[in-house]
């Protein structure tokens, strides 16, 4: 069953917290999200207290690994798990798109 969409919008942004905590800045590097996963496992309303345990499972030169809980903090239930993996890139590069053709 899915967790209703206020809890879903919340979740992904105390993600976007976790990820600046943990991956810094975004402005002093650039980083590219390889693959995230969140699973939602209990409700969570804008007035809870959440708290966000992170954890950094490998550190390389090109990519981190880290897994993340959120926790209702009053209840401790788990309200999300999940991992994410992430590329830091060495150069900046633009996306060029053709430019548009007319029938």
């Amino acid at each position: 069953r899915r967790p209703p969409r206020s809890t879903r919008k919340e979740s992904s942004a105390a993600s976007d917290v976790y990820k600046r905590q943990v991956h810094g800045d975004p402005s002093e590097k650039q980083t590219v999200t390889v693959n995230m996963a969140l699973n939602y496992l209990n409700p969570a309303l804008s007035k809870d207290m959440v708290s966000i345990e992170a954890i950094v499972q490998k550190l390389g030169k090109s990519l981190a690994f880290t897994d993340f809980a959120f926790r209702n903090k009053t209840s401790q239930k788990l309200i999300c798990t999940g991992s994410h993996l992430k590329a830091f890139v060495k150069t900046s590069f633009d996306i060029q798109f053709p430019p548009e053709q007319k029938l």
